[in-house]
């Protein structure tokens, strides 16, 4: 199982974290994630994926949560016709759950508001991909499942951990950005973009 940010964040004065995954490990994260909301059995500890799951996305307000046995049926599909085609779902897998899961983890550490994120970040329709046309709910899928796994392992954290995070954020370039109550959205969103780009660059392989 993929390790918490919060548990390996066992000394909050650090200015570095030792918490390095690979993309492939978000994935296998992310498709916990799925099982869970798909109702493949929550747990007590998988509970709040669910609830925030339901938070971001308005789960009961006429949405469908972009995670569809359909998405598993189109990679068995690729992959009995032929290995590329597996070869570029599993591509496109660990490249969007990776994205999501790194813009969500800052995100949930600076305790965004889910309605931020429903109307910045969550997918609400597959990505243009024209030469695997497939692929693009694939990205949708994943990307999404991971935004959530991320914000789920950066809300975790506390106070004096988010304060971990930023540190170790600022040894690739020093701080993002100075931003306050008073800017816009557009600068918060570029914000937890490059933020969450620089997780990316530090944390997952």
């Amino acid at each position: 199982m993929l390790e918490t940010l919060k548990d390996a964040i066992t000394d909050p004065s650090s200015d570095s974290i030792e918490w390095v995954h690979t993309a492939a490990e978000i994935v296998e994260g992310v498709e916990v994630v799925m099982a869970v909301v798909k109702g493949a059995g929550a747990t007590a500890a998988t509970q709040g994926l669910v609830d925030l799951f339901e938070g971001i996305e308005g789960a009961g307000g006429g949405f469908v949560w972009p995670v569809t046995t359909g998405v598993a049926a189109i990679v068995a599909e690729f992959a009995a016709i032929g290995m590329g085609y597996k070869e570029a779902a599993d591509e496109i897998k660990e490249q969007r759950s990776a994205v999501g899961f790194s813009e969500g983890v800052i995100m949930g550490a600076m305790k965004e508001q889910p309605a931020f994120v429903k109307s910045n970040f969550v997918e609400w329709s597959p990505e243009p991909n024209a030469f695997f046309e497939a692929g693009g709910k694939i990205a949708q899928t994943y990307y999404n499942a991971g935004l959530v796994l991320g914000f789920d392992y950066g809300h975790a954290l506390t106070a004096e951990q988010t304060g971990a995070l930023f540190r170790d954020l600022a040894r690739q370039g020093g701080t993002i950005a100075d931003l306050d109550a008073n800017s816009s959205e557009h600068d918060w969103r570029n914000f937890y973009i490059d933020a969450g780009a620089r997780f990316h660059g530090l944390h997952i392989n």
